[in-house]
């Protein structure tokens, strides 16, 4: 039951990375007539924003794709085991369930390096889109939000795998 949560949350993430790639213009090459215009913005800037939206393209294309994965993955799963169950193939769900268990590690971290992915992706998106003293301060503010927020997943992590997992393994020997 609790496998399609997965693929849900990362089909939502997968839509909300496409409508954040589409509010964000992609940077425009200035010809040699618009040099007069571009003498006061500096090389660095420009390469700054360059490599602001290379890796905003890059965090949306990984996190769209590893989404997927995650998406189909953790669909495809539920879906075959409760057939099995349903049919009383108890035998059978369970050689699935350990024949898939290293696809079931995969999709996880599909799953985070998509949330992960999404999280870059929006920061870089004000990096992109906002100016001035604002984008510093909005800016900042995400990533101490992001960082924090990444520091608490894997604390949830860490605790399950030490109190829920570690114990389901002993029980099985």
């Amino acid at each position: 039951e609790g496998l399609q949560a997965y693929g849900t949350l990362c089909a939502l993430l997968a839509n909300g990375c496409l409508r954040l790639y589409s509010s964000v213009s992609v940077p425009s090459k200035r010809s040699s007539s618009d040099e007069d215009t571009s003498k006061n913005v500096t090389l660095s800037k420009k390469l700054r924003k360059s490599l602001a939206f290379d890796g905003f393209f890059l965090c949306v294309v990984l996190s769209v794709l590893s989404g997927a994965y995650t998406t189909v993955v953790f669909t495809l799963l539920p879906l075959y085991s409760k057939m099995a169950l349903g049919r009383g193939y108890d035998q059978q769900f369970l050689k699935f369930w350990a024949a898939t268990a290293q696809i079931r590690e995969t999709g996880f971290t599909a799953f985070l390096f998509s949330l992960v992915s999404f999280e870059v992706a929006f920061v870089l998106s004000l990096y992109l889109r906002t100016r001035g003293r604002r984008k510093r301060m909005l800016v900042t503010i995400a990533t101490i939000i992001c960082v924090l927020s990444f520091w608490e997943w894997t604390t949830v992590m860490k605790l399950a795998s030490q109190y829920l997992f570690t114990l389901r393994a002993e029980a099985e020997y």
